[in-house]
């Protein structure tokens, strides 16, 4: 289940340039505790990973009813938090990391869904350019797609970052390494694109 922690993102995605239209929103639990990610009746729930997850690979498992209560009352919590942060016109960067294994040809993924919360083209070859400039290799919805996009009155927009954990970190020891400095920096460039708006230039 270690490899699919995020670790050290929470420092990657870190900007460095703080701006008040700048909110960071750090889901504190493990996934395999709660996935603060699937949407209430997730499709995810027919293979037993909503919510709370019952199956993932080899390993099963039943909570009992208050456990499950329990925790679905902690995504609540920071489901309704999270939300409380997406203004109008908001471009939500959902954060995260992957295994070596999974895509050892791609350093970085950008997913976003195919609908209205899909951000410009301009915008998505911008965060391309940025990543490529830096000397990455980057793919679009591969080998993850998508974007965390919850329920909100308002118009907004997402898309997901995901960072090969071999760019930044020691798989086996789980140890960040000294160039996890440069991934932070390319992370950082797309941000204050975001903050100085130059994406829509």
């Amino acid at each position: 289940m270690r490899e699919w922690t995020d670790w050290h993102t929470e420092k990657l995605f870190n900007p460095l340039q703080k701006s008040e239209s700048i909110h960071l929103s750090i889901f504190p639990l493990s996934r395999f505790f709660v996935d603060a990610e699937r949407l209430v009746n997730d499709p995810m729930e027919a293979i037993g990973q909503g919510g709370i997850y019952s199956s993932f690979g080899e390993t099963r498992r039943q909570l009992p009813d208050e456990e499950v209560a329990r925790r679905m009352e902690i995504y609540h919590r920071y489901l309704d938090s999270f939300k409380s942060l997406i203004a109008d016109d908001a471009i939500i960067v959902d954060c995260h990391s992957f295994p070596e294994r999974l895509a050892p040809d791609v350093d970085f993924c950008i997913g976003f869904n195919d609908d209205e919360s899909k951000p410009d083209d301009k915008i998505i070859n911008n965060i391309t350019h940025i990543i490529r400039k830096y000397g990455y290799r980057v793919a679009v919805n591969y080998p993850f797609s998508n974007s965390i996009t919850p329920v909100r009155p308002m118009a907004y927009k997402s898309i997901m970052i995901e960072v090969n954990k071999r760019t930044y970190m020691e798989e086996n020891t789980l140890q960040p390494m000294p160039n996890a400095y440069y991934v932070s920096r390319v992370i950082n460039t797309i941000l204050n694109g975001f903050v100085e708006g130059y994406f829509q230039r």
